[in-house]
């Protein structure tokens, strides 16, 4: 329970900070992190299946989806873009899980 209290604490002041950045609370405001985050886990080596995964790993799919995302932005790729880069990658993500998945189990 103390994890979950974390995580309040922590999405509560990521809550502020964010209504702070327009001095107003905009319930939209935030909405593409989640998929964001998503895109983070599974570059990360999270599992889409559950039972591992590492912070360091967080550390480099963050840093990937930064590269991806500031090269977008650099080669002015639209919004609807950058997403389709991020819904490939994910693919990617899976795939390449799938295949280490499968060369583990024989």
């Amino acid at each position: 329970t103390a994890l979950f209290i974390l995580s309040s604490l922590l999405a509560g002041i990521t809550g502020i900070l964010l209504a702070s950045e327009f001095k107003a609370g905009v319930s939209s405001r935030a909405l593409g992190y989640e998929f964001d985050a998503l895109v983070v886990a599974l570059l990360g080596g999270v599992s889409i299946a559950g039972g591992f995964g590492s912070v360091l790993g967080m550390f480099v799919g963050a840093l990937i989806l930064s590269v991806v995302t500031t090269a977008a932005t650099g080669l002015l790729l639209s919004p609807d873009w950058q997403f389709t880069l991020k819904a490939i990658a994910v693919f990617i993500a899976i795939l390449a899980q799938s295949y280490f998945l499968r060369r583990r189990k024989g």
